[in-house]
């Protein structure tokens, strides 16, 4: 038998045995670099979800809204210039993605609301709910478990503009989180119908819940009458924040009577106007 046949017989050689292998080496590389384009697109998603989530929490004055956008931004900015990811990062990531988009559709769903006036009572969705608390003087007060006082609004012989202006001295003593969406002036002709409103929106810290508050203040049987409403936008449940804000207000009209005497303070006049 010939050395060509014996070669002929023991089958294929080394070029031909390596066919198969360097295939599967192909198709491995071809999966990786499929595995890391979704990575990629994951990871821009993330981005730019992180950063709609920072604007939209700077808009409001949400600190932890920014932080939570901004550590989301920066997570997927890691997942993408880092050549191989470890298992952590991308699940920090994703947590955190998944955190951002509750926080922006929260922030989507919460548009200011377009409002003229103080309203005549809580929502028909919220009413004897723990959404909203009103302290109103025509008796229809809804709140939960008040710190007393909290039945009655605030009442005293004063101007309505000193009582403006402690008003939004309480809105700018309170953090970005509080803003004032609409200021109407008291009317110059009749101080008791044409009383002075203001709407602000008050947005929780962890969540970036939004609350409508609305505060009245007018001219009644010769007092300066202070009247309050807070409600949440979404959901029945406040958890009292809005019972507290109002007992903050009123507080802190309180505080500002008693320290009349002293420099500063709501001082008292002969009637309101």
């Amino acid at each position: 038998m010939s050395r060509d046949s014996l070669v002929g017989a023991r089958g294929p050689g080394p070029s031909s045995s390596s066919s198969p292998s360097s295939a599967t080496l192909h198709q491995e590389q071809q999966q990786q670099r499929q595995r890391q384009e979704l990575q990629n697109r994951r990871a821009l998603t993330t981005l730019t979800l992180g950063l709609a989530q920072a604007c939209a929490a700077l808009s409001w004055g949400n600190g932890i809204g920014v932080s939570i956008g901004a550590a989301t931004f920066t997570a997927a900015t890691f997942t993408v210039s880092a050549s191989a990811t470890p298992r952590w990062a991308r699940r920090s990531a994703q947590a955190l993605s998944i955190y951002a988009l509750v926080l922006l559709v929260v922030r989507l769903a919460s548009r200011d609301p377009q409002v003229a006036s103080f309203p005549a009572g809580c929502p028909p969705g919220l009413q004897g709910t723990h959404g909203c608390s009103r302290v109103a003087a025509d008796g229809e007060s809804s709140h939960r478990a008040p710190p007393a006082p909290l039945d009655v609004p605030f009442r005293k012989r004063a101007l309505l503009s000193d009582v403006e202006g402690e008003l939004l001295r309480w809105v700018e003593l309170q953090s970005r989180r509080v803003t004032v969406l609409k200021h109407e002036k008291p009317s110059s002709k009749d101080r008791e119908a044409g009383g002075g409103f203001l709407h602000v929106r008050a947005v929780t810290a962890l969540m970036g819940f939004a609350d409508d508050f609305f505060l009245s203040y007018r001219c009644l049987e010769g007092e300066a009458v202070v009247e309050l409403q807070g409600q949440l936008r979404l959901g029945v449940g406040d958890a009292g924040v809005n019972t507290r804000r109002n007992a903050a207000v009123l507080a802190h009209l309180r505080a500002a009577a008693a320290a009349a005497e002293d420099k500063g303070g709501l001082p008292a006049a002969d009637a309101c106007r």
